[in-house]
């Protein structure tokens, strides 16, 4: 379920972006035991992903209706993930697949 998500952040058709970025918001903010004990897991495995489709839908696919609910979702995984967030952008812009050209490691 959690690939699917991942996969479908990406879309440009507004109602399934807005139903997956709102689970994904859900999930994110789980709280303690639950975050621990059913979800964590998943997000450290797959939280870079995570975060490079949010970065590249900002930049590219996402529909104007549904960009106000990438900022909280980056939020989260900040709050979360701190530093290692911090990776995962500056990996996300560097890389040769991100939609933006210009963008370089300053």
């Amino acid at each position: 379920t959690f690939q699917l998500a991942l996969a479908c952040v990406a879309l440009r058709q507004k109602e399934p972006v807005r139903a997956v970025l709102v689970f994904l918001d859900r999930l994110l903010n789980m709280q303690p035991p639950l975050w621990e004990q059913h979800v964590q897991a998943a997000v450290d495995a797959s939280g870079e992903a995570l975060y490079q489709a949010v970065i590249f839908a900002l930049a590219d696919s996402c529909p104007n209706e549904a960009l106000p609910r990438l900022s909280p979702l980056l939020f989260t995984l900040n709050a979360r993930y701190g530093a290692t967030a911090g990776h995962w952008l500056q990996r996300a812009l560097l890389s040769p697949q991100f939609p933006c050209e210009h963008v370089d490691s300053d």
